[in-house]
């Protein structure tokens, strides 16, 4: 087998990636697997046509295709493990199963097959959404807001400053999540933001300057700086004229 599948690094943001090791192992192997192109296939004394970016097989045969050698023996997951992730794959609209009414035969479709094989690059900008960018999974419209909660930890973030500051901010804001967004755009991680949060907390809670411990002064274009400066315990090198934009 010959060829290449294509994989954004922001994979990490999707729904797939926070599921268990193996729901991502079996879908890699379904793309990897699929037809590259259209072709016919002996089927039940006939042929079927099975279409690019589709394959005929079965529940049993992809257990065996994601199997693993552990010392020196073959192993393989439980068949009702393998149609349950095949069931989540189908309601993340990831895959499409073409005859449901076959219980021996599974012929499946990727979604979007074509994402995962063209050669043109994806230029990153501030407007390009990470919906887009990790591995082209749903690319449905009807899934897009449902992929922008899944993918950003706005929680987590948001979260994170209320208990290290002691404050209310509301995860639902709109302003904090295009914030957040922006700053994950550029490349920024989740760890990113909890050093940030930490380093200005341990510097302005509790002096003049805790009023600027909020999201838009935290999480503006200065995350940057704030995130390199040299922790100083106790002080702050930023004035307020220096923070208020």
């Amino acid at each position: 087998m010959t060829g290449y599948i294509k994989m954004y690094r922001k994979i990490k943001y999707s729904p797939i990636y926070h599921q268990p090791p193996l729901y991502l192992r079996v879908f890699e192997r379904l793309i990897i697997e699929a037809n590259h192109k259209c072709c016919r296939v002996p089927y039940d004394g006939e042929t079927k046509l099975v279409k690019r970016g589709e394959r005929l097989t079965s529940i049993r045969q992809i257990a065996d295709w994601v199997g693993w050698y552990e010392r020196g023996i073959f192993k393989s997951p439980n068949p009702k493990t393998i149609k349950k992730i095949i069931d989540w794959l189908e309601e993340e609209d990831m895959i499409e199963i073409v005859d449901k009414g076959n219980r021996k035969v599974t012929h499946y479709k990727v979604r979007n097959y074509s994402e995962y094989q063209s050669m043109n690059d994806v230029k990153s900008n501030s407007k390009y959404t990470v919906s887009t960018q990790y591995v082209g999974i749903n690319n449905n419209v009807k899934n897009e807001k449902k992929e922008l909660k899944d993918t950003m930890p706005f929680s987590e973030v948001v979260n994170f400053l209320n208990q290290q500051t002691g404050k209310n901010y509301k995860v639902s804001s709109k302003k904090t999540k295009d914030l957040i967004r922006a700053r994950f755009n550029e490349g920024f991680t989740l760890e990113d933001f909890k050093t940030v949060i930490t380093k200005k907390s341990k510097q302005w809670k509790d002096t003049d300057m805790d009023k600027y411990l909020r999201p838009e002064t935290l999480f503006s274009n200065k995350f940057e700086g704030y995130l390199n400066e040299k922790e100083q315990p106790g002080k702050s090198r930023w004035t307020e004229s220096q923070v208020v934009e």
